[in-house]
């Protein structure tokens, strides 16, 4: 008997779950292997009043977890108040890109909360989405960062989207 029929069949974007189902363990790895080159916030706060960052991640909708990517921008008013922009786009049965302006609050540390709203664009048009979010910011050596991040997705008459990984930023 041909081993193959054993193995139970997954179900969920166009490669199937297979390739994500490691995602959280490559995670952890990464944030590891980047640890030692963490080092503790500035007392003063922020040096600088710029950060773009690269966001590598997932999204969770319709019982599915398709790859994301994203590009953030971040300009911050004061300590503790920012205001920008991104671009996400997940891959696979998704195929959505989301543009949207974003308010994000620093109340400790590297605690950051977002809020963002603007339009998502998919095959079947474009709709109006609100994105609430939680990260924690790690500042590496030379203004870097890493940034696990945890975001909600609202649309209007869909499920509520979980959209998760990690930004790499830089500050300057």
């Amino acid at each position: 008997m041909d081993s193959r029929a054993k193995r139970p069949q997954l179900s969920g974007g166009r490669y199937g779950r297979r390739g994500m189902t490691n995602f959280p363990g490559l995670l952890l790895l990464s944030v590891g292997m980047l640890f030692p080159m963490i080092s503790s916030a500035s007392e003063e706060g922020h040096d600088h009043r710029h950060h773009v960052a690269v966001f590598v991640g997932a999204t969770h909708a319709e019982g599915t977890d398709e790859p994301t990517l994203g590009a953030h921008y971040e300009y911050l008013l004061t300590p503790k108040i920012g205001v920008g922009a991104l671009v996400d786009h997940a891959g696979g049965d998704l195929d959505a890109t989301i543009v949207a302006g974003a308010l994000s609050f620093h109340p400790h540390k590297g605690l950051i909360l977002i809020a963002a709203a603007g339009n998502e664009n998919t095959d079947h048009g474009d709709e109006f989405i609100a994105r609430a979010g939680i990260g924690y910011e790690f500042e590496l050596r030379g203004g870097w960062s890493l940034t696990p991040q945890l975001n909600f997705d609202f649309v209007k008459d869909e499920e509520t989207k979980e959209v998760y990984g990690i930004s790499i930023g830089k500050a300057f």
